[in-house]
């Protein structure tokens, strides 16, 4: 651990050469630890009137085999409680949303019983997506949460485009 902890204090990188320390090789999940980080974030920084809730299993079978646990669920406290929107973070950097990942939250926004999925991404350089699948009244968008830009900055356009989402969401499915 402690030469781990040196190697970021002294701001090392890996390299083909050999350094004046040996370490032990290490993998970093950066999918589940974008995941993480958008949880702990939104935890903190998530308005009163909502509550968020990480890693929600929704199983689908009887026998409880079958399950999807999403990443996010944003609950609206002032509308009973109810789930208003799901996320599923992206650590990718695909030019456009898979097909894949719109059907998975898409998916997620009929097993929690609301209109909502949101796709986000750790950069700016994705095509967005903010549609309608079908007939369903489920809309799909993707968001940035960038990485490549200060993280309270990144984090409060995140939370606002979110927000704006969200409303236009509950205007649709009362007209």
């Amino acid at each position: 651990m402690h030469a781990l902890c040196r190697f970021f204090l002294e701001q090392g990188g890996p390299t083909i050469n050999s350094g004046n320390y040996t370490m032990i090789p290490f993998l970093v999940d950066m999918s589940r630890l974008f995941e993480l980080f958008i949880a702990e974030w939104m935890k903190i920084n998530t308005p009163s009137d909502y509550e968020i809730r990480p890693q929600e299993r929704v199983e689908i079978s009887e026998d409880g085999i079958v399950y999807f646990n999403i990443d996010l669920v944003l609950y609206d406290k002032m509308n009973n409680n109810s789930a208003c929107c799901v996320l599923d973070s992206k650590y990718k950097r695909h030019e456009n949303p898979l097909p894949t990942d719109i059907a998975k939250v898409g998916i997620y926004a009929v097993a929690k019983n609301c209109k909502l999925g949101v796709l986000i991404y750790p950069t700016n350089k994705v095509n967005h997506i903010n549609s309608y699948i079908g007939s369903s009244n489920i809309k799909v968008c993707s968001l940035s949460f960038s990485l490549e830009e200060d993280i309270d900055i990144a984090g409060k356009k995140f939370l606002q485009n979110l927000s704006l989402i969200i409303q236009s969401t509950k205007q649709q499915s009362f007209t």
